[in-house]
């Protein structure tokens, strides 16, 4: 099945070393963006700086740069559960390296056992007319994705040349080409090997499939299930992804820890494993050392803690949290129920997020972020979404959209098209 991607509007900005400037961006081939010009009057808090003088419709390979990151600078819909981003990429210090022209911004990254390690590669995702004009639902046309990698600091890049992303591992990305082709790329970008079209030697593996379900890499093997059999047992096929031969059995990965020991009743976090038993979470550190504390009042029996780094949140009987550190000092205690905001790359700890949805008479709807810090207290609102990458936020509020430091620092601010209606 071919996966499709529908817009219906986006506020895609241009804009110049001096602030917004109302002039059409030229992009790859993809969906055609309504933009509303007359909603993106300047504003003396908007502030955004180009790298380049004109409209950057892609990734221009540099050195000069440095690490790059996304940032939000469209959507396709003011309603919370139909609206999807569009990213531009920037540099650290919020300077525009290109508009917003994808769909989708993430590290290449894999689980390695212990946790998801990210790759200093970006997998860049965009959209372009189904082949054959894809008649849509009779009001908006189909579109299928294309994907491209590149380095995380812009010194190379791919391009936006393959039709289908099928598994990332520690050995690269293995991708489909329009063509028909899968071709696997390494750390670096280049090709490290293809099976060609009509040729992929496991029975099933085709362009546009989703692959989430059949498709997964346990080290530098990929691990594909060709078909279940009628009692929902699989047939699995293995292939080392360094050089694309396939394996007469499965390969030998050294196991993954198992989130949760039944010898003990314990599940798993970063250092060791924890059980709550007796009114008290029991802590049993990866170095044989073991801790404890009661848990905090008015927690839920059928609620297990979640540990990220030195903090723990704990759910409260009829709702909310508790958070603590691993002494069970409290730092925060909320009726909204909140939950961690991981990073989604540059590792680090998470910041708490509560979010809430609200709906007027006329059924426009909106979420709303709370963040945290890790001591409990309040960072920011934004009225639309907020998203963490190596230290900077990601956030659309209810006054634009805006690429901040984590000290509220505002590195970049752009008009939002759902600010104005």
């Amino acid at each position: 099945m071919k996966k499709a991607a529908i817009f219906i509007l986006a506020s895609a900005l241009l804009l110049t070393a001096c602030g917004v400037e109302q002039t059409p961006v030229s992009t790859p081939a993809g969906p055609n963006v309504e933009v509303h010009w007359d909603a993106l009057e300047p504003k003396p808090e908007y502030k955004a700086e180009r790298w380049y003088s004109g409209p950057a419709g892609e990734l221009i390979p540099s050195e000069e740069y440095g690490e790059l990151v996304p940032y939000i600078g469209g959507e396709s819909s003011v309603q919370f559960w139909g609206s999807s981003w569009f990213y531009g990429l920037a540099t650290r210090e919020g300077v525009i390296v290109t508009d917003p022209v994808y769909t989708s911004v993430e590290p290449r990254s894999w689980y390695d056992g212990a946790g998801t390690v990210c790759a200093d590669a970006l997998i860049l995702r965009t959209a372009v007319p189904a082949q054959g004009g894809g008649a849509g639902d009779g009001w908006a046309a189909k579109y299928e994705d294309r994907y491209g990698l590149a380095a995380i600091d812009g010194s190379w890049y791919t391009g936006q040349v393959f039709s289908d992303l099928v598994v990332e591992s520690e050995a690269g990305a293995l991708f489909f080409e329009p063509g028909g082709d899968a071709v696997m790329l390494d750390a670096g970008g280049e090709e490290l090997w293809r099976w060609e079209a009509g040729s992929i030697p496991l029975e099933g593996l085709a362009p546009g499939g989703f692959y989430w379900d059949c498709v997964s890499a346990e080290g530098p093997y990929l691990r594909y299930v060709s078909s279940w059999d009628s009692e929902g047992n699989p047939t699995l096929m293995y292939a080392d992804l360094r050089d694309g031969s396939v394996l007469d059995e499965a390969p030998e990965t050294g196991g993954y820890a198992a989130s949760y020991d039944p010898v003990t009743d314990s599940y798993r976090f970063d250092g060791g494993y924890y059980r709550v038993r007796g009114g008290k979470l029991q802590l049993m550190y990866d170095g044989g050392s073991e801790g404890s504390f009661p848990l905090p009042e008015g927690c839920s029996a059928l609620s297990l803690p979640e540990i990220n780094g030195d903090r723990i949140l704990f759910g409260l009987e009829g709702g909310g949290n508790v958070l603590t550190d691993f002494d069970g000092n409290e730092y925060l205690r909320t009726d909204r129920y909140t939950s961690w905001l991981q990073p989604q790359y540059g590792g680090g700890d998470g910041l708490l997020v509560s979010t809430e949805f609200f709906s007027d008479e006329e059924g426009n709807s909106r979420s709303v972020y709370q963040l945290y810090g890790r001591d409990g207290e309040p960072l920011l609102t934004a009225d639309g979404y907020a998203g963490l990458w190596d230290g900077l936020l990601m956030i659309a509020d209810g006054e634009g959209y805006a690429l901040m430091a984590l000290d509220g620092t505002e590195l970049m601010r752009l008009s939002r098209l759902a600010a104005e209606n």
